[in-house]
């Protein structure tokens, strides 16, 4: 058999197997375990805001995540003046002022008031989910990552299972990492539950409030119509 008919046929097979088993998407067992018992990756920025660059939004290169597992700088060697320009411009020294008497006058306080022309920027980022089973004994991860709408399965450290953009890319079935998969998925599902119930009675209370608001100026602008 032609090796690309093999892959296509095996690919197949695969992608109805992983469906059967709702596995797939973001509202299968995988995508659901993630949504209700994951955390957001949170990429995080800090430093000079007049250091920011224009066209990559951030400062020096310089970007990480504290999630755990994810902390990491992105760039493999950030420049030196970069990881220390917090602490080497908010130690730069400044004029003090001093009175007729050559005493030193306090540094004015409050937000209109500043002495420095340094300003510290913090700006954060979701650039994902992540579920890391080592919190309770498992060595699985799931990950969803948004810019390339990849979600993947780390079964002891190994790729077991990955989509894109909802199209099966990898999946290697195996009964020691799915029944886990299965597992959490009966914990996940009463969770989402009570997230869409939360959700559809915060629905019913924001309609009831605009139909109480419309009806409230529809009686001040016309009475009441007997």
């Amino acid at each position: 058999m032609d090796p690309l008919e093999f892959e296509k046929r095996t690919r197949e097979k695969r992608c109805i197997e992983a469906e059967k088993k709702n596995l797939v998407g973001p509202e299968g067992k995988i995508g659901t375990i993630l949504k209700y018992m994951g955390h957001e990756i949170v990429e995080h920025t800090v430093g000079d805001a007049s250091m920011f660059d224009g066209d990559s939004n951030s400062v020096l290169g310089i970007m990480y995540s504290s999630t755990p597992g994810v902390n990491a700088w992105l760039l493999d060697e950030p420049p030196e003046e970069a990881k220390n320009a917090v602490d080497m411009t908010s130690s730069m020294p400044t004029m003090m002022a001093r009175d007729a008497l050559g005493n030193e006058i306090p540094e004015p306080e409050g937000e209109e008031w500043t002495t420095r022309k340094y300003i510290e920027d913090f700006r954060t980022k979701t650039i994902g989910m992540c579920w890391d089973g080592m919190d309770v004994g498992v060595h699985m991860e799931i990950k969803y990552l948004e810019e390339s709408q990849t979600l993947s399965v780390r079964w002891q450290g190994y790729l077991v299972y990955k989509e894109v953009a909802g199209d099966l890319r990898l999946y290697l079935p195996a009964d020691e990492w799915e029944s886990k998969v299965n597992h959490f998925y009966e914990q996940a599902k009463p969770r989402g539950l009570a997230v869409r119930k939360r959700a559809e009675e915060a629905r019913k209370e924001e309609e009831e409030k605009i139909r109480k608001g419309f009806l409230r100026k529809t009686l001040e602008r016309w009475g009441v119509i007997k």
